[in-house]
């Protein structure tokens, strides 16, 4: 007798939790947005930022529609621009 035998004689004995006789719903995902990292338009960097610097643009990012890669993004924009 293994320790498992008295879960599945509760299983055998509560049946099934759905009427086998009604089809399964379907399931129905709606698909998700490509994020930035599956995007191949994008390419993943890294820098050495004071930390003090970071914390403080973090903060000012809460509440705000664009994170920080937007905004790494649009500073460098401007430093192209002749």
């Amino acid at each position: 007798m293994s320790k498992f035998d008295g879960l599945k004689l509760l299983k055998e004995e509560s049946g099934p939790r759905t009427d086998p006789s009604q089809p399964a719903p379907a399931v129905t995902r709606t698909p998700r947005p490509m994020g930035k990292r599956q995007d191949p338009r994008y390419q993943q960097i890294s820098a050495y930022v004071r930390r003090d610097l970071y914390d403080e643009i973090r903060k000012r990012l809460i509440g705000q529609e664009m994170d920080f890669s937007d905004l790494l993004e649009r500073w460098m924009n401007e430093w192209l621009k002749p």
